[in-house]
């Protein structure tokens, strides 16, 4: 069994390094590929989705990460593991694998598959950050389920 962290700050510190990794990320990845030939200079998909990215990361993920760390930790208890399982709670350890556990799993399956092997070096800056984001997801699963019972909450996640 993989330990969770005494405290949450290690959880807060990974959301914060995806949140930061996004656009250094694509600040990098996109001009290299658009310099490659990876993308279609004429229609400047490279620049669009480098702009789009940016935006992205504050607007998008930022509010999200930051309600589903800060629902995951609220009562935190470090009692179980990264891949724990609660049968005494059933409802919300279903719920909170199917938000967070089935995304990281999909995140390793197309790592796995689409792994950078012979690939310019650019396609490597994306597997640091899809494990950063595996990690983040894990995290956030294995608090949400093992927050404290004392904690009040909705009758769907008793």
């Amino acid at each position: 069994m993989i330990p969770m962290p005494a405290r949450p700050w290690p959880i807060w510190l990974v959301a914060w390094l995806v949140l930061l990794s996004f656009p250094l990320v694509n600040l990098v990845y996109w001009p290299e590929a658009t310099r490659s030939g990876n993308v279609v200079p004429e229609a400047a998909q490279g620049s669009l989705l480098l702009v789009g990215s940016l935006f992205f990361a504050p607007f998008v993920m930022m509010p999200v990460m930051f309600f589903a760390t800060y629902f995951a930790v609220e009562d935190y208890d470090p009692g179980g593991g990264l891949l724990v399982w609660r049968t005494d709670r059933p409802v919300r350890t279903i719920v909170v694998t199917l938000l967070c556990g089935v995304p990281a799993l999909w995140i390793a399956l197309a790592l796995i598959d689409g792994f950078p092997l012979g690939q310019p070096w650019f396609e490597w800056l994306w597997v640091p950050f899809d494990l950063l984001c595996i990690a983040w997801l894990l995290l956030v699963r294995a608090a949400a389920i093992n927050r404290r019972p004392d904690a009040v909450e909705p009758d769907i996640f008793a």
